[in-house]
């Protein structure tokens, strides 16, 4: 008696069958609102990284409220006006 051997591996199937893996965005990095505050009233510079030394890039004015996704030491990575960068954490309240 011959013993037949079964095939055991899957046929490949067809690409309009097989799953698309779903892709998922990016989650939106979370953020708290906060106010401006500043003793002299001015702006509070926004500068390309967490320093003094770096170049100022824009402003928050006296009073405005700006987004602000975290705070590392005395630095607040925040967004005012569609800018990011990094602001002087002291200067900045919720309200």
């Amino acid at each position: 008696m011959a013993t037949e051997k079964k095939d055991t591996k899957k046929a490949a199937k067809p690409a309009s069958e097989t799953k698309k893996k779903e892709t998922v965005a990016p989650a939106k990095q979370k953020c708290t609102e906060y106010f401006c505050r500043t003793n002299t009233g001015k702006a509070l510079p926004i500068r390309e990284k967490p320093t003094t030394s770096s170049e100022q890039i824009g402003s928050i004015p006296f009073g405005a409220k700006c987004k602000v996704y975290s705070v590392n030491y005395n630095w607040a990575e925040v967004e005012y006006n569609d800018i990011k960068g990094y602001a002087s954490a002291g200067y900045l309240m919720v309200k």
